[in-house]
């Protein structure tokens, strides 16, 4: 079965605002290029498995239906909806930051606006 990929408007803020940050501030624009093409081939490979990344460990994220996959340094966190097959990519930031309460707090703030 394949799946259609949305992309949430926060999830493209984010990944501009780092690809900018690690092209600008840290000077490494290969190292942004890798980054912004990686985190579209991740998103891309979703089309065709979206389950195979596990549900997030928190109990209440998780009975939402929230999956995390990794995108080298960074968690990208998407839903699957089997209904109408399509992912959701609703997140993107660096694994070390608080995404447990990023996420209880963005949930209902979420919109779509891409899709690959």
């Amino acid at each position: 079965m394949i799946y259609s990929i949305e992309i949430s408007e926060i999830s493209l803020q984010e990944l501009d605002e780092t690809v900018e940050y690690i092209s600008e501030t840290l000077q490494n624009e290969t190292a942004a290029e890798n980054l912004y093409n990686e985190f579209y081939k991740k998103a891309h490979s979703l089309i065709t498995n979206p389950m195979r990344y596990a549900l997030v460990r928190n109990k209440y994220l998780a009975s939402k239906g929230i999956r995390l996959m990794t995108v080298n340094n960074y968690n990208l966190f998407y839903v699957v909806r089997e209904d109408v097959n399509i992912v959701r990519i609703i997140r993107f930031m660096h694994s070390r930051r608080n995404w447990v309460n990023l996420l209880k707090e963005s949930e209902e703030t979420i919109t779509t606006e891409v899709l690959i």
